[in-house]
Protein backbone atom coordinates (compact mmCIF):
# COMPACT_ATOMS: atom_id res chain seq x y z
CA UNK A 1 0.00 0.00 0.00
CA UNK A 2 2.45 2.76 0.94
CA UNK A 3 4.08 1.68 -2.45
CA UNK A 4 0.78 2.63 -4.35
CA UNK A 5 0.30 5.53 -2.33
CA UNK A 6 3.85 6.58 -3.20
CA UNK A 7 3.06 6.65 -6.85
CA UNK A 8 -0.10 8.48 -6.66
CA UNK A 9 1.98 11.40 -5.53
CA UNK A 10 4.41 10.89 -7.74
CA UNK A 11 2.03 10.74 -10.73
CA UNK A 12 1.47 14.67 -11.14
CA UNK A 13 4.93 15.33 -10.81
CA UNK A 14 5.87 12.54 -13.67
CA UNK A 15 2.70 13.95 -16.00
CA UNK A 16 4.27 17.20 -15.39
CA UNK A 17 7.69 16.21 -16.50
CA UNK A 18 6.34 14.04 -19.78
CA UNK A 19 4.53 16.88 -20.91
CA UNK A 20 7.79 19.60 -20.77
CA UNK A 21 9.70 16.52 -22.39
CA UNK A 22 6.47 16.47 -25.06
CA UNK A 23 6.59 20.29 -25.64
CA UNK A 24 10.57 20.45 -25.65
CA UNK A 25 10.63 17.43 -28.46
CA UNK A 26 7.56 19.08 -30.52
CA UNK A 27 9.39 22.61 -30.12
CA UNK A 28 12.75 21.07 -30.84
CA UNK A 29 11.18 19.49 -33.95
CA UNK A 30 9.64 22.73 -35.14
CA UNK A 31 12.57 24.59 -34.79
CA UNK A 32 14.52 21.85 -36.87
CA UNK A 33 12.16 22.02 -39.64
CA UNK A 34 11.39 25.65 -39.64
CA UNK A 35 15.14 26.39 -40.31
CA UNK A 36 15.14 23.54 -43.28
CA UNK A 37 13.01 25.17 -45.33
CA UNK A 38 12.89 28.83 -44.10
CA UNK A 39 13.26 31.35 -46.78
CA UNK A 40 16.99 33.18 -46.04
CA UNK A 41 16.02 36.21 -48.56
CA UNK A 42 13.67 37.59 -46.33
CA UNK A 43 15.06 38.79 -43.17
CA UNK A 44 12.83 41.72 -42.38
CA UNK A 45 9.16 42.03 -41.96
CA UNK A 46 8.77 45.13 -43.69
CA UNK A 47 8.92 43.65 -47.31
CA UNK A 48 7.26 44.93 -50.48
CA UNK A 49 5.84 42.62 -53.15
CA UNK A 50 9.31 43.54 -55.52
CA UNK A 51 11.16 41.26 -52.77
CA UNK A 52 8.76 38.44 -53.04
CA UNK A 53 7.85 38.22 -56.87
CA UNK A 54 11.53 36.67 -57.90
CA UNK A 55 10.86 34.29 -55.17
CA UNK A 56 6.87 33.01 -56.88
CA UNK A 57 8.36 33.51 -60.38
CA UNK A 58 10.92 31.14 -59.81
CA UNK A 59 8.25 28.38 -59.33
CA UNK A 60 6.85 28.94 -62.61
CA UNK A 61 9.25 26.17 -63.63
CA UNK A 62 9.67 23.77 -60.16
CA UNK A 63 7.29 21.10 -59.62
CA UNK A 64 4.90 21.08 -57.95
CA UNK A 65 3.90 24.25 -58.87
CA UNK A 66 1.39 26.28 -60.87
CA UNK A 67 2.13 29.91 -61.02
CA UNK A 68 -0.63 31.83 -62.54
CA UNK A 69 -1.56 35.97 -61.63
CA UNK A 70 -5.09 36.22 -60.31
CA UNK A 71 -5.49 39.76 -61.56
CA UNK A 72 -4.05 43.01 -59.99
CA UNK A 73 -4.25 45.63 -57.55
CA UNK A 74 -5.45 49.29 -57.47
CA UNK A 75 -2.21 50.36 -58.80
CA UNK A 76 -1.48 47.83 -60.91
CA UNK A 77 0.49 45.35 -59.21
CA UNK A 78 0.12 41.94 -60.15
CA UNK A 79 -1.96 39.34 -57.61
CA UNK A 80 -0.88 36.01 -58.03
CA UNK A 81 -2.04 32.56 -57.49
CA UNK A 82 0.00 29.59 -56.77
CA UNK A 83 -1.12 26.22 -57.03
CA UNK A 84 0.46 22.67 -55.48
CA UNK A 85 -1.11 19.39 -56.23
CA UNK A 86 -4.03 18.44 -58.16
CA UNK A 87 -5.81 16.50 -55.38
CA UNK A 88 -9.89 16.39 -54.36
CA UNK A 89 -9.85 18.23 -51.39
CA UNK A 90 -9.17 22.15 -52.16
CA UNK A 91 -7.58 24.48 -49.76
CA UNK A 92 -7.16 28.13 -50.37
CA UNK A 93 -4.70 30.33 -48.66
CA UNK A 94 -4.12 33.96 -48.86
CA UNK A 95 -2.13 36.25 -47.02
CA UNK A 96 -1.64 40.01 -46.78
CA UNK A 97 -5.06 40.91 -46.77
CA UNK A 98 -3.44 43.81 -44.42
CA UNK A 99 -0.31 44.82 -45.90
CA UNK A 100 1.11 45.74 -42.50
CA UNK A 101 0.96 41.75 -41.77
CA UNK A 102 3.75 40.03 -43.13
CA UNK A 103 4.28 37.11 -40.79
CA UNK A 104 2.09 34.77 -42.80
CA UNK A 105 3.55 35.84 -46.28
CA UNK A 106 7.24 34.55 -44.77
CA UNK A 107 5.37 32.11 -43.90
CA UNK A 108 4.07 31.02 -47.44
CA UNK A 109 8.32 31.52 -48.86
CA UNK A 110 8.91 28.57 -46.01
CA UNK A 111 6.32 26.46 -47.40
CA UNK A 112 7.22 26.76 -50.87
CA UNK A 113 10.58 25.83 -50.08
CA UNK A 114 9.04 22.49 -48.12
CA UNK A 115 7.29 21.76 -51.28
CA UNK A 116 9.98 21.65 -53.39
CA UNK A 117 12.81 20.31 -51.05
CA UNK A 118 13.65 16.74 -51.95
CA UNK A 119 14.90 14.86 -48.26
CA UNK A 120 12.78 12.80 -45.53
CA UNK A 121 9.66 14.03 -45.98
CA UNK A 122 9.10 12.80 -49.27
CA UNK A 123 6.68 10.78 -48.45
CA UNK A 124 4.47 13.57 -46.53
CA UNK A 125 4.77 15.76 -49.26
CA UNK A 126 3.96 13.64 -52.09
CA UNK A 127 0.58 12.85 -49.78
CA UNK A 128 -0.47 16.20 -49.49
CA UNK A 129 0.30 17.04 -53.48
CA UNK A 130 -1.73 13.74 -54.05
CA UNK A 131 -4.51 14.50 -52.10
CA UNK A 132 -5.09 18.29 -51.66
CA UNK A 133 -5.19 21.10 -54.14
CA UNK A 134 -3.81 24.32 -52.66
CA UNK A 135 -4.18 27.45 -53.93
CA UNK A 136 -2.07 30.54 -52.47
CA UNK A 137 -2.47 34.37 -52.86
CA UNK A 138 0.90 35.16 -51.32
CA UNK A 139 0.26 38.72 -51.13
CA UNK A 140 -3.42 39.75 -51.72
CA UNK A 141 -2.66 43.71 -51.05
CA UNK A 142 0.34 44.50 -52.51
CA UNK A 143 -0.52 48.35 -52.73
CA UNK A 144 -1.11 47.96 -48.97
CA UNK A 145 2.48 45.93 -48.42
CA UNK A 146 4.07 49.10 -50.41
CA UNK A 147 3.34 51.38 -47.39
CA UNK A 148 3.70 49.00 -45.10
CA UNK A 149 -0.61 50.06 -44.11
CA UNK A 150 -3.33 47.69 -43.10
CA UNK A 151 -5.76 48.98 -46.35
CA UNK A 152 -5.08 49.25 -49.67
CA UNK A 153 -4.08 51.83 -52.01
CA UNK A 154 -7.57 53.54 -51.88
CA UNK A 155 -7.84 53.40 -48.33
CA UNK A 156 -10.19 50.04 -47.85
CA UNK A 157 -9.53 47.36 -45.23
CA UNK A 158 -9.77 44.27 -47.53
CA UNK A 159 -11.49 42.36 -45.13
CA UNK A 160 -14.56 44.54 -44.88
CA UNK A 161 -14.96 44.73 -48.43
CA UNK A 162 -16.27 40.71 -48.46
CA UNK A 163 -20.04 42.19 -49.14
CA UNK A 164 -19.41 44.90 -51.62
CA UNK A 165 -16.81 44.37 -53.48
CA UNK A 166 -15.25 47.20 -54.45
CA UNK A 167 -11.93 46.85 -54.66
CA UNK A 168 -10.19 43.93 -57.26
CA UNK A 169 -8.29 42.43 -54.44
CA UNK A 170 -11.22 40.90 -52.57
CA UNK A 171 -13.09 40.57 -56.01
CA UNK A 172 -10.21 37.66 -56.45
CA UNK A 173 -10.60 35.85 -53.16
Amino acid sequence: QSDNHKWKQLAPQLEQQLRYIRSAARNRARNCLRGLYQEKSITDKRFKQVDIIPLVEKRRTTEPFKVLRAGESIEGRPIYLVQIGAGKTKVLLWSQMHGDESTATMALMDMFNFFEANDAMNELREKLVNELSIYIIPMLNPDGAERFQRQNAIGIDLNRDALRLQTPEANIL
